[in-house]
């Protein structure tokens, strides 16, 4: 799989990457508020996974009890919000990047 760090060494594919991340989001938040609640969030997963299916050829798919361990992980990263926000992803992926290059 891709750097994490493609932000710096890729931008072409970090744009890729996130313009793939946006549509994701947008196809999975029925309800169009800008927040994925529990249910959204398994679409978002799932839809995420297939995505790195096809890009990499392999994905690990959590399963539902590891799904809503994540979720309730980033819902805490808002205080007072119920449910999870792009700058919640943004924040987390800041997060799992410093315990990656630790």
């Amino acid at each position: 799989m891709e750097d994490w760090d493609c932000e710096h060494k890729n931008p072409a594919l970090f744009d890729e990457l996130m313009a793939e991340f946006a549509e994701c989001w947008k196809a999975s938040d029925a309800n169009a508020d800008g927040l994925l609640n529990s249910e959204e969030f398994k679409v978002f997963m799932t839809k995420t996974n297939a995505n790195q299916m096809k890009r990499y050829g392999e994905a690990k798919m959590p399963d539902a009890a590891d799904v809503g361990k994540w979720y309730n992980a980033y819902n805490t990263l808002t205080s007072g919000c119920d449910g999870i926000s792009m700058a919640d992803m943004k924040t987390a992926d800041g997060i799992l990047k410093r315990i990656a290059t630790v």
